[in-house]
């Protein structure tokens, strides 16, 4: 089976990834989240404050390497239509 991508699909993807990162890493409900999950047990404060720092990074780094990769692909494509044989 012959995948192949859009490209705006991908890019758009990868923006959608990056404001996912933006609107955890600045939204002030998560911290009241952590600050009132802290007060009846440490613990799981922890792990939800845990928990979301790696999927904020997690969406930061999957979307800046795949607009990345899909840019790198396409200069590829672009000098190996443009080389002479």
């Amino acid at each position: 089976m012959n995948l192949r991508f859009n490209p705006l699909g991908l890019y758009a993807m990868a923006i959608l990834f990056i404001l996912v990162f933006f609107f955890l890493d600045n939204d002030p409900e998560i911290g009241k989240l952590v600050t009132a999950a802290d007060v009846t047990r440490p613990a799981t404060g922890f792990s939800i404050f845990f928990l979301t720092g790696i999927l904020a990074y997690a969406s930061l780094i999957f979307g800046i390497s795949l607009a990345g990769v899909q840019t790198f692909l396409l200069i590829r494509r672009l000098f190996r239509k443009n080389l002479p044989r």
